[in-house]
């Protein structure tokens, strides 16, 4: 694509309302945050002290360089870009008539397919955790005999996928994933300053030079993107949220009444 930009499609003139621009970095959000997954699932990993620092910063630096390059091209070989509902199709089939159209599809099926592997993974393995810890229902914890996967943790989680999936539509759900992604960012960062003044704690194995500072700047950055997220979007999360912190105290009462029947038992 990059032989075929046409320069005169980039206008500098035109200004960017800071909705426009917030709603469009608040969708990309959900783009750079697979590198959770690779966090994760790190208890399977040989060496994840030293192969994850070194694999999320190689990664997000290749993705931005990747999408910043994508977007160039969609800009300079789309007149109509901004009227276009699948633009990476189109735009390929402007400037490789025929099977650029094709190639795009197939390329974001593949992406789709793995994106949703990916996503079972992660999610499942939390679950897995969680329950392991007993901070879910110890059924989720239970592992597949033959091929040592958690495959309740991995039905129930796809089965929650697949409601959501048909009662909402794709925009939607990837704006409020992105919502709770940067939610989870925001205590990430309050909890790097915290945890980084608390003593008698075990050392970290990797220290980022100036943390503190990229925190609180990393949590300013996540508010002021959270605020191009609609009132619908924002009820949605909170209640998905909800749930979620329901069965957490759930899970909790149950384990302190356990604690209290085996401690009256003795």
């Amino acid at each position: 694509g990059l032989f075929f930009i046409k320069t005169e499609n980039y206008d500098f003139d035109t200004p960017i309302s800071f909705e426009s621009f917030s709603s469009s970095v608040l969708l990309m959000v959900y783009a750079f945050s697979g590198f959770t997954g690779a966090v994760t699932t790190a208890g399977e990993m040989k060496n994840p002290e030293a192969d994850i620092p070194y694999s999320l910063f190689t990664v997000q630096m290749f993705k931005a360089v990747l999408y910043m390059l994508i977007q160039v091209v969609c800009i300079g070989t789309l007149t109509t870009l901004g009227q276009s509902e699948k633009p990476l199709t189109d735009a390929a089939r402007n400037f490789l008539p025929g099977w650029g159209g094709i190639v795009i599809t197939t390329g974001a099926l593949i992406s789709f397919i793995a994106t949703f592997n990916g996503g079972v993974l992660v999610a499942s393995r939390i679950c897995f955790a969680m329950a392991d810890k007993n901070l879910l229902p110890a059924f989720m914890r239970k592992v597949h005999p033959r091929f040592q996967t958690p495959h309740v943790a991995l039905f129930i989680t796809c089965g929650i996928m697949l409601l959501l999936t048909l009662t909402n539509s794709l925009l939607f759900l990837l704006t409020v994933n992105a919502i709770g992604t940067l939610l989870i960012y925001i205590i990430t960062c309050a909890s790097l300053i915290k945890l980084r003044k608390t003593k008698n704690i075990s050392p970290a194995t990797f220290m980022l030079p100036a943390g503190n500072v990229i925190a609180g700047v990393s949590i300013l950055l996540c508010t002021l993107i959270l605020m191009a997220s609609t009132k619908e979007q924002v009820v949605y999360t909170l209640c998905l949220l909800g749930s979620g912190v329901m069965v957490y105290w759930i899970s909790i009462l149950r384990k302190r009444k356990l604690m209290l029947a085996t401690h009256t038992e003795k």
